[in-house]
This record gives C-alpha cells, sequence and structure tokens, in this order.
C-alpha cells in the first residue's frame, strides 16, 4: 500500500547540515488535511534495516490510521520501506512543533507525500 505518513522526526545535532523551515500549521491541522495515511509514533529496527550506503530502510512502526482527515484505529507491525533521499524528496509539509531535546536533538513533524507501507 502506498500512504502518505505523517511522522515525528528528531535531527541530532551531529547534523546541522539538515535543517527544515517549518510552516505556521500544527500537527492536528496537518492530520485534518490528509486523506489516508499512516501516523508513525515510533519506529523499531532503524540500526539494522538502513544501509548508509543505498540509503535504503525497511523499519517497523507503531501508531494511527489517519482517515478522512482524523486519527483512526491503532496499528502496529506496520513495515514502513523507501530510501532516505526519496522520504526527503517526498516531504510535503513540515510542523510548526519544533521541539527541543536534550542532547542537541530536535523534533519536527513532517508529512511525507508517498511511501510503501505494509502489515496488519
Amino acid at each position: 500500500m502506498s500512504a502518505a505518513l505523517l511522522i515525528d522526526i528528531i535531527l541530532w545535532g551531529s547534523v546541522a547540515a539538515v535543517g527544515f523551515l517549518a510552516l505556521q500549521r500544527g500537527r492536528p491541522v496537518l492530520v485534518a488535511s490528509l486523506r489516508d495515511g499512516l501516523y508513525v509514533q515510533s519506529v523499531t529496527g532503524l540500526h539494522s534495516g538502513t544501509s548508509p550506503v543505498s540509503g535504503d530502510f525497511s523499519v517497523g512502526a507503531v501508531g494511527l490510521m489517519i482517515r478522512d482527515g482524523a486519527l483512526a484505529e491503532p496499528v502496529r507491525e506496520v513495515t514502513v520501506a523507501s530510501t532516505l533521499q526519496r522520504m526527503l524528496l517526498d516531504v510535503a509539509e513540515i510542523g510548526s512543533d519544533l521541539t527541543w531535546l536534550p542532547g542537541s536533538a530536535a523534533g519536527v513533524t513532517l508529512v511525507i507525500g508517498d511511501m510503501q507501507v505494509s502489515g496488519a
């Protein structure tokens, strides 16, 4: 299944060359703007499911389905796959919810226009 993806991204201080210009739209508005999608709340297997050479990744995810612009049923044990290059090219919107975390890390909500999602 191909779906829009709403994901909270965390950037660490060591990737200072990557930056995002946030829009003035919070997470609830971003969810409402999507017809169908998946709101990813956490991922697993990032250390083993990502190739630093090719950028390919396939990770397990837990989150909530988005149906008709509203958060719907919870999902777990789904797989999200793409390449890091494609994911960055498919960033459709950036939320205004920048949150600074310990250790020079920051998190923000992104809408990824199209990714492969499979599982239960």
